[in-house]
């Protein structure tokens, strides 16, 4: 059997202080070691490694989820790690894209963190590595540059997605590149980006991101001793959360948001659940993915299917409140 290109971690938070303050009821149990995660006497069974439970599982999210593609991506492949959930679910938690400073830990800076490492390390023994960076929100179907200044009160402007040249996927139409050396350098222009996300408060969370936030890494490495010269890229994807309007009570703006959020996320739902088929069937090739149904998936595409490994971070709340939610 072909490897395995699609992966999915279920990551489950513990109780919030809040919810405990409401009398929520943990519902959920976890067992890491045979993969599987009970949500009101419903089990479901992912296999070995493929849960991960509340409280500190920083280091054993990163070594789940992100940290096999890394390796990869330096050989040419291309790979993409997103987090999918309802608002409030701990997905920006568990991917660590708030990039203040009482966040500093997670998936997304674990990976970048050995992305520099591993460059340093080429550099060192001679060989070329050039590794660039960008940043972009996917807003009500329209793609805005995040690293880019802008007016505060009008926010980033909308940009052009188009097919690039010879089949290499689509290209997004004066996206900033940045070329980083260090840490420090990433941790700038993603919190630079961050500031720049649409984000607004609802009834489920003070601080909802209203976006898709995609963070790209294009890595180039030098070719030497019988090696080729190699080009890939990697997204780091910090969705926007699944809402139901009845527990929102969102209105107008916030309303047209959570349609938009929702209708995304059933279409790359549609394209993960399409690529999981396309890799159990012996015809891998050939098979149509719906990848022009959003804005979302065909920014990923070049990322999702093919010969690129995907991992899928499905983030989901204990609590008996979100049980709909998290069974979904």
């Amino acid at each position: 059997m072909a490897e395995t290109t699609v992966k999915v971690v279920v990551r489950c938070r513990p109780l919030l202080p809040h919810e405990t303050d409401k009398d929520v009821k943990n519902v959920s149990t976890i067992d890491e070691d045979g993969g599987r995660i009970t949500i009101s006497g419903r089990t479901h069974d992912y296999g070995n490694e493929s849960v991960v439970g509340g409280g500190d599982r920083h280091a054993i999210m990163y070594d789940r989820t992100a940290k096999p593609l890394i390796a990869q991506l330096f050989d040419g492949y291309n790979a993409t790690v997103l987090a999918y959930g309802q608002t409030g679910s701990g997905k920006t938690h568990t991917m660590g894209t708030a990039f203040d400073e009482a966040e500093v830990d997670g998936v997304v800076p674990r990976a970048v963190a050995e992305i520099i490492e591993r460059r340093q390390k080429l550099i060192s023994e001679g060989r070329g590595c050039l590794v660039v960076c960008s940043m972009c929100e996917v807003y009500q179907e329209e793609v805005r540059d995040l690293l880019m200044e802008c007016d505060e009160e009008e926010g980033p402007k909308a940009l052009a997605v188009r097919e690039a040249p010879n089949g290499g996927g689509v290209t997004i139409a004066g996206l900033s590149e940045r070329e980083v050396s260090s840490i420090e350098a990433v941790v700038a222009l993603t919190r630079e980006g961050t500031r720049r996300r649409m984000t607004a408060a609802t009834n489920m969370n003070e601080h909802s991101s209203r976006s898709h936030m995609i963070l790209s890494f294009r890595v180039e490495v030098a070719g030497g001793e019988g090696r080729s010269k190699t080009s890939s890229k990697l997204h780091l994807v910090d969705l926007a959360g699944s809402e139901r309007v009845k527990r929102t009570q969102a209105e107008g703006t916030r309303l047209q948001e959570g349609i938009e959020i929702n209708k995304s996320l059933f279409m790359l739902g549609n394209v993960i659940q399409r690529l999981v088929e396309l890799q159990s069937s012996e015809k891998r090739k050939g098979g149509h993915v719906p990848y022009r149904d959003s804005t979302l998936t065909r920014l990923l595409s070049d990322s999702l299917g093919g010969t690129a490994h995907t991992c899928m971070v499905a983030c989901v709340s204990p609590g008996d409140v979100d049980v709909s939610e998290t069974l979904n």
